[in-house]
């Protein structure tokens, strides 16, 4: 998480593998696993007054899901690559003391 002259606005974020399913998928011949990823971004305000917050986060793969609607960018430095490149864009507002929890979910192809 990259933050700007935010000095009281605070971020954490995780991402993980979720279920181990982990299906095989073969694309011209080369075998690639298919696996789950879920990743969790955490944001306070600790100012006494209301921010405007944008994030964003850049990931490979396809989009399971994600909370409050992001707007899903795909990115041209992916192309040609078996995983599409993609940009999740969170346009928040935080109340004074507000914390917002967002959690999204994709897949990935990683080669076997």
């Amino acid at each position: 998480m990259h933050i700007t002259k935010a000095l009281s606005v605070r971020t954490r974020s995780v991402e993980q593998e979720v279920d181990n399913t982990r299906d095989l998928i073969y694309i011209a011949g080369e075998p690639f696993r298919k696996i789950t990823l879920e990743g969790t971004i955490l944001a306070n305000n600790h100012r006494n007054e209301q921010i405007a917050l944008v994030i964003r986060r850049r990931f490979s793969g396809e989009l399971v899901s994600a909370d409050k609607e992001p707007k899903v960018s795909l990115l041209e430095d992916g192309a040609g690559y078996v995983n599409k490149r993609n940009q999740l864009t969170w346009s928040l507002t935080l109340k004074p003391g507000e914390e917002v929890k967002l959690v999204y979910r994709y897949t990935l192809l990683v080669r076997q």
